[in-house]
């Protein structure tokens, strides 16, 4: 290595660390407000507040707590649209509960092969309430309920099945 480059390594690790002191800090403050816990006041609006600067700074859990606070207005206007943003970032980023809403969010005709993908992905990250949802629902599926899932579902019935018995 160059010299110097030791130092700016060290500097980029330390800065590194510290954002995500940050993010963690504001994070536990947001659910100190939004439960109204640990001698604070239950405030939605703090909470929202201070979850946008936990995200802000890299808080995967975070990102998914905006994502139900605009689903159901707490602390700002209720947006869907809001919601699927703040889902989607927090599901790219591997949080299994936001993978698992938007596996919800998409269960509706024409849009199936994008709820097995995320359905999938929840699964795989250890969603527990996804993977039993899913269990159940292949009875349905395979009735034929659901034609355009059917097709889709029959090849992982198996892996959702072994998937399950894991828990």
């Amino acid at each position: 290595m160059k010299r110097g480059t030791h130092i700016l390594l060290f500097f980029l690790l330390t800065m590194s660390f510290e954002g995500h002191c940050q993010a963690w800090f504001f994070y536990q403050e947001a659910d100190n407000y939004f439960y109204g816990i640990n001698g604070r006041e239950q405030s939605y609006e703090k909470s929202f507040n201070l979850y946008e600067k936990a995200a802000k700074h890299g808080c995967v859990l975070a990102e998914r707590r905006l994502a139900i606070c605009y689903t159901n207005g707490y602390g700002v206007p209720a947006s869907e649209r809001a919601a699927l943003h703040w889902n989607k970032k927090a599901a790219r980023h591997g949080n299994a509960d936001a993978q698992g809403a938007l596996g919800f969010y998409y269960f509706k005709p024409g849009t199936y092969k994008k709820s097995d993908k995320w359905f999938m992905k929840a699964a795989n990250n250890g969603n527990e309430h996804v993977i039993i949802e899913m269990q159940q629902s292949f009875g349905r599926y395979s009735w034929g309920y659901c034609k355009e899932k059917t097709q889709d579902a029959m090849g992982q019935e198996v892996n959702w099945y072994e998937l399950f018995m894991e828990y």
